[in-house]
């Protein structure tokens, strides 16, 4: 009886909610007949279609009837709850399935009954459908560009052998203009992208057209994405992030910030101040920087777009989101992800972060580190 009725259901439900309502009936009814047929709530009325459903089986001793089928129809009506009561709100399927048995034209089988007339007993499975599962999560595709013999590469050493940071994300790289090895990974050892770049000055912010006083670095960061995309690295990946080689950086906590733009074209603005300064609204520091997948598929398709851009005495970062605001990618600004004392500032305990910037040193970065992650300092 379980086997026909989940073949029938099998035809017009989806396949979690016939598993999970077969499942539950199989519990219910410990592989008794019987038990079975009150568990779908068989009426003593239809008891009728339920000898039909037992013969159908093979059940009972009853030989197997390939003529005397139950026809599993099933009614699926939506009701909607209203999920975000800050945010959002979804809407929860509810699948009632019914096991319809009887006779007459229209998409229904007939049953032959002795003598040849036809019943319309029915057999009513009353299923609630599962609590929905909690978002899958995420991947995510992080990499730093790195420079050789520097402070950054010891912090990206000592990130790796921490594994954490960019080590810590489903997959990484390490972009650099020489060709170095950092150490052992968990699959051999981890060498750097090579990608030969210019030297690059300081910004002098509001010179001739600058906006920033950190290195004017958009160059780099060109021919670094170029690398990315021509890579197919990313693909596969929900989420592409670039952090800061003096970031400490802790992938974990990034997933309830990003999940709910799994699938968007989106970034994250993290950054809430001077906001009259252009652009005008939150602003993307370059400590972290969280993408979609979707929007870098979008810069990938015609970088031209954003490299034609009067980009010359920017940031990366600034380049970046005037990129995103071309294209049309929609900023999620997020104030919570990064405590940077250049913009919002939060001590290394707050367990909300995702990154804290920036620190120059083994010491300071540690220290941030422990603090973080709640190792004694």
């Amino acid at each position: 009886v379980f086997h026909t009725a989940r073949r029938r259901l099998s035809k017009t439900s989806p396949r979690g909610a016939m598993d999970a309502a077969m499942s539950e009936l199989r519990l219910k009814s410990n592989g008794d007949i019987d038990r079975f047929l009150l568990a779908v709530g068989i009426e003593e009325d239809e008891e009728d279609a339920a000898s039909v459903l037992r013969l159908d089986a093979g059940a009972d001793g009853g030989p197997e009837n390939p003529t005397r089928e139950c026809q599993l129809a099933v009614r699926r009506p939506q009701r909607s709850l209203a999920l975000g009561v800050m945010a959002f709100a979804a809407i929860v399927a509810v699948a009632m399935a019914v096991v319809l048995c009887r006779s007459g034209g229209g998409r229904d089988t007939p049953i032959a009954r002795g003598g040849g007339d036809a019943g319309s007993s029915m057999l009513r499975l009353n299923v609630v459908a599962p609590t929905p599962a909690p978002p899958a999560g995420v991947s995510l595709f992080c990499f730093s560009v790195m420079k050789p013999h520097s402070n950054e590469q010891t912090l990206v050493e000592f990130a790796l052998k921490r594994r954490t940071s960019i080590f810590k994300c489903n997959d990484f790289a390490v972009i650099s203009s020489e060709k170095v090895n950092l150490g052992p990974g968990d699959n051999g050892d981890v060498i750097t992208w090579y990608n030969p770049t210019p030297t690059v000055p300081i910004g002098n912010l509001g010179a001739n057209g600058v906006t920033t006083n950190s290195f004017l670095n958009t160059y780099i960061f060109i021919i670094a994405w170029g690398t990315l995309i021509k890579s197919k690295q990313l693909e596969g990946h929900d989420f592409v992030i670039k952090a800061d080689p003096d970031a400490v950086f802790l992938p974990d906590r990034l997933e309830s910030h990003v999940v709910a733009h799994k699938g968007k074209p989106v970034y994250f603005p993290n950054c809430n101040m001077f906001p009259e300064s252009p652009p005008a609204g939150p602003k993307l520091y370059g400590a972290l920087e969280v993408y979609s997948r979707e929007a870098i598929d979008l810069y990938g398709q015609d970088p031209s777009r954003c490299q034609n851009m009067n980009w010359h005495g920017w940031g990366e970062d600034y380049y970046m989101q005037q990129c995103m605001i071309l294209l049309g990618v929609p900023g999620v600004a997020d104030f919570t992800q990064v405590g940077d004392h250049r913009c919002i500032y939060a001590p290394c305990t707050d367990g909300s972060r995702v990154a804290f910037h920036d620190f120059k040193d083994i010491d300071s970065y540690n220290t941030c580190f422990k603090q973080a992650i709640g190792e004694s300092v």
